[in-house]
């Protein structure tokens, strides 16, 4: 009984390792880093530029 219950309840697909991260997490992940380099670019410049004047 039990493996019945259980072959009808794989409805949704299963990632191969527990706790794997996803293609859309990773592209999350990778546009939060493209973001925090440009704003630590951003402020290397401002820093620069105070220097300057």
């Amino acid at each position: 009984m039990k493996t019945a219950v259980c072959k009808t309840c794989r409805l949704i697909d299963r990632i191969p390792y527990p706790n794997a991260a996803t293609g859309r997490e990773l592209l999350q992940k990778l546009l939060d880093a493209v973001l925090v380099a440009a704003c630590g670019m951003g402020i290397a410049a401002m820093v620069l530029l105070g220097l300057v004047l």
